[in-house]
């Protein structure tokens, strides 16, 4: 690639152009969305045949919202990349006076529609969808906003005048103060780190206090570690929903301290721990400083803690829904730390180690490992030097080298482990069974509000890889990582647009966090960094407005977090529930079955319930709400007469159980009050 001609500083030139492109863009996407996509794209009929009874009420098929986010999210960079190809031989400064002013005048006119666009989404959310922050914090972030795009408009008029009263406060402030601060602002974001995760611990004694949804969905995830110790083997003989490495990794943990309640949210609160750090760590890297790092670490805590409901002692967010954080967002908090390693210090060993973390996570989990893989392919393109628009075509081609290398190790890692663990291959067909029932099938696939929060966290991620791409001053750490939190927030957005339930969207806040944090050190630096008397500085005045006014929206929810000192209390409260009618059910199993006998228990905690009883659960799900395809009920016979089954525990849907008792089963006893029943080859 010919090296780009190099301006003071190309970000604030360009932004101009952004502004007049953008009614442009959005133009073209609007015509699409409305009338190409329609003629293109055809809604089918849902499958009804493909699906068990009792899945195909949930069947709202969606493909021409799916269809459009994917043509928003590849157009726009393209388009922006395009525009800057094409407008770079044209000079802002050279531009006759009349076309200079003129342009000013529609980009500012285009930057008092987008924030007519902010508050007019923001309000209908609010009255009509969902309110996601206390109205109570809303004027202080509204504040905050004014303030600082007000600022920034006036620093435009004497920018070197403000640069060096900054620097004289700066310097004018004592060592004492400036060490007392920075340790106040990591004491802050240890406090956030531990209030915010204390709420997804439990023990067994007081895990049936849980909200309803955390009860809910533990079964899924705790199941996939379960059916691992249980003997079963991921693709193989079992077809996990979230995760197909963790169980294998974390086995020596849960076989040294059992699995139960208590072990398996202590592991995900360490985990997600250990993500979070990550996050904390690299901010603080890239900014410079630890205190500056820790205000934007307090940012991305601040959303990444919102939960729907906060209800003292029964909060539900993203971790204690633990198929979100840490299961599936620990692959952009590893992949991210491993990119800005690699970023600081171009040496083809980080780059290895990059992918090679980069596979693993895509392999474990696709859903979030793809985007954040193809997320560090892109920030690798980013240029080293200023003045150039991508890499060298050395640092392109070891890129490519690395990332096949990285695909290539996840997948000999997986395969290697299934052959140790069971002696087979898995199928790597069934690693995206779920996807094809979400994404193709429409599962679950309600329509999007046509307006609302959505929409400003699509901006969000489209500026941060804007902002990455266009050639600046700024470090490549902080341009690569811009373009990281972009491309992994966008398709991390997909996890939304498949669901567009209002709860479902704050489980993209965390990559909005760190988005956002990183949007707002950028055009910080590049505002420090300006050097001409002129107003062009004036068009970054909503882009400030936009990032303070969330930004604090989010150090604001950390308000919401609940007591820790109550937590602790929580933990030495007792329910007579959940736990006690496992072990019950556990009892019940194994009166019926001799010590490693192998059988089928289909309801949710099956594998535990195979180890509290010593059975061999050869169920090839987690839980019974996994199954959702009739091909599923089907391998699920399968399973039992290829290992030889004679009993079945459980609640089966009703097409199972015709099958089952059409390959000889028959009901024999059961437990009617909570409708579980046993099976018997044959009868009794």
């Amino acid at each position: 690639m010919s090296d780009l001609p190099r301006p003071r500083n190309a970000a604030p030139v360009f932004s101009v152009y952004f502004w007049v492109l953008l009614p442009l863009a959005g133009g073209i996407i609007w015509l699409v969305l409305n009338y190409l996509l329609p003629e293109t794209v055809s809604v089918r009929r849902p499958e009804t045949g493909l699906f068990l009874s009792n899945a195909v009420k949930a069947l709202k098929p969606e493909p021409l919202e799916s269809a459009g986010y994917l043509f928003m999210i590849f157009f726009v960079p393209v388009f922006y990349l395009a525009a800057f190809l094409l407008l770079r031989a044209f000079r802002f400064q050279n531009l006759p006076d009349p076309v200079r002013k003129r342009l000013w005048q529609v980009a500012l006119l285009v930057q008092g529609g987008c924030l007519y666009l902010v508050f007019q989404n923001l309000f209908f959310q609010n009255i009509y969808v969902r309110r996601y922050f206390a109205s109570s914090t809303e004027l202080p972030a509204l504040l905050a906003g004014l303030a600082g795009a007000g600022l920034t408009a006036a620093a435009a008029c004497r920018p070197r005048a403000v640069r060096e009263r900054l620097a004289r406060l700066k310097t004018g402030v004592p060592a004492a103060w400036a060490a007392a601060a920075r340790y106040a602002a990591v004491s802050a974001g240890a406090a956030a780190l531990v209030a915010g995760l204390l709420p997804s611990f439990f023990t067994s004694r007081n895990f049936g206090n849980a909200f309803i949804n955390v009860l809910v969905h533990l079964p899924f995830t705790m199941g996939e570690f379960a059916a691992v110790l249980n003997g079963r083997s991921p693709g193989v003989d079992f077809f996990p929903q979230y995760q197909n490495l963790l169980g294998y990794f974390m086995w020596p943990y849960f076989k040294l301290c059992g699995l139960g309640i208590t072990s398996y949210t202590a592991a995900m609160v360490l985990l997600s721990a250990a993500g979070m750090a990550l996050v904390w760590r690299m901010l603080v890297k890239v900014s410079g400083g630890l205190g500056k790092g820790t205000l934007l670490f307090l940012i991305f805590a601040g959303l990444s803690f919102y939960a729907p409901n906060i209800k003292e002692l029964q909060r539900f967010y993203i971790f204690n829904y633990y198929a979100v954080a840490p299961i599936r967002y620990l692959a952009l908090w590893l992949t991210g730390f491993f990119l800005l390693s690699y970023l600081e210090k171009n040496t083809r060993t980080r780059l290895f180690v990059l992918f090679g973390a980069a596979g693993l996570c895509v392999v474990n989990n696709p859903d979030f490992g793809v985007p954040a893989f193809v997320a560090a392919c892109a920030a690798c393109l980013v240029p080293e030097t200023e003045g150039r628009l991508l890499a060298s075509r050395r640092g392109m081609a070891e890129a490519a080298v690395a990332a096949g290398t990285g695909l290539m190790l996840g997948w000999l890692v997986f395969a290697a482990l299934s052959l140790v663990h069971c002696g087979r291959l898995p199928d790597l067909s069934a690693m995206t069974q779920y996807q094809r029932m979400f994404v193709v099938n429409g599962f679950m696939a309600l329509p999007a509000p046509p307006m609302g929060l959505h929409w400003l966290l699509l901006a969000t991620f489209l500026g941060s890889l804007f902002a990455g791409c266009v050639p600046s001053r700024e470090s490549r750490a902080l341009r690569g990582l811009l373009v990281f939190a972009g491309i992994s927030g966008c398709g991390i957005g997909m996890y939304y647009v498949g669901r567009s339930h209002s709860t479902v969207l704050n489980a993209v806040f965390p990559a909005w966090g760190v988005a956002l944090a990183l949007l707002l050190l950028f055009l910080a630096r590049v505002l420090a960094r300006a050097e001409e008397r002129d107003c062009r500085r004036l068009a970054h005045a909503a882009p400030v407005f936009f990032l303070l006014y969330f930004s604090t929206l989010s150090v604001l929810a950390l308000g919401t977090l609940n007591n820790p000192l109550k937590q602790y209390g929580r933990f030495a409260g007792e329910d007579s529930g959940y736990m006690p009618a496992v072990a019950k059910l556990g009892s019940f199993i194994g009166s019926f079955v001799s010590p490693g006998e192998k059988v089928l228990i289909i309801c949710q905690n099956a594998h535990l319930l195979a180890l509290l009883s010593g059975s061999d659960n050869v169920f090839p799900y987690a839980s019974s709400g996994s199954l959702i395809l009739k091909s599923q009920a089907e391998l699920v016979v399968s399973a039992a007469r290829k290992n030889g089954v004679r009993k079945v525990f459980g609640k089966p849907p009703v097409e199972l159980i015709e099958l089952l008792e059409a390959d000889g089963f028959v009901k024999t006893v059961g437990l009617n009050a909570i409708g579980f029943y046993v099976w018997e080859r044959g009868g009794v």
